[in-house]
């Protein structure tokens, strides 16, 4: 009685694969046969970052893979377009795929910078991979900027600041920029405020960032009537501050 019922249940098993397979088959015999009327490009925008618009991913496209409707979709290698697409230096991620609509749809996840690196007469984003790419011409986010004596390493380096910043939630747009100086030093600057913030080296970041985060909540009220020139971070478990 056992073994009937093992094999029955088997026996359905099989049965329930091949239905599958025979629709799957099935379903992509007719998705090959669709008809394209129509394309959209939907750009997944995120903190109003209008970087990269539907004309610059249409051109990547139009120059490659020509979207003359209608079209059949056997007819189009999907994974081409992807790669294209993703191959923009603006692009982080897209995805396409037809809808039983006759609808070619291409969904683009554009870099999002953190910050901009301005120096030797060179200007680029850097997003939050640490990869750099290029301004835009449609619009120009507000992040914070680095100068100074940027190389790959203190590009690094400022990104760790960053990250860090944003985790502990205190102000994600409190750096208005960083100064790398000639022995590597980093300065930060505020959006809020005027005084210049000495970070050094970019060691013990949590900490420093953790006590920089304590001086504007708890103590930076209390001193309305004096003018602070420069915070340092350098010392440890202390703010010194220095008055103009």
């Amino acid at each position: 009685m056992k073994v009937t019922k093992v094999k029955a249940k088997w026996f359905l098993i099989l049965v329930m694969t091949g239905v599958y397979l025979t629709i799957s088959a099935f379903s992509s015999d007719k998705l090959d046969e669709i008809q394209c009327v129509k394309t959209t490009i939907d750009i997944q925008q995120f903190e109003n970052n209008f970087l990269l618009i539907r004309e610059d991913i249409l051109s990547v496209v139009n120059n490659q893979v020509p979207l003359k409707h209608p079209f059949y979709k056997k007819s189009f290698n999907i994974q081409l377009l992807e790669d294209l697409i993703d191959n923009h230096k603006m692009v982080e991620k897209s995805e396409v795929f037809f809808t039983l609509s006759g609808e070619l749809y291409i969904r683009v996840l554009p870099k999002i910078p953190i910050m901009r690196v301005q120096a030797d007469n060179h200007s680029y984003y850097i997003d939050y991979n640490g990869d750099k790419f290029p301004l835009s011409p449609h619009y120009t986010p507000v992040v914070p900027i680095l100068s100074g004596k940027v190389n790959d390493q203190n590009i690094q380096d400022v990104l760790a600041i960053l990250k860090t910043w944003k985790l502990q939630l205190f102000h994600a747009d409190f750096f208005s920029g960083f100064y790398i100086s000639p022995n590597d030093n980093i300065t930060a600057y505020s959006y809020e405020t005027t005084e210049s913030i000495e970070f050094g080296k970019a060691v013990n970041i949590e900490q420093k960032l953790l006590r920089l985060k304590a001086f504007y909540q708890y103590f930076y009220p209390t001193i309305s009537n004096k003018k602070i020139k420069k915070i340092n971070l350098n010392f440890e478990k202390q703010v010194v501050c220095e008055y103009e």
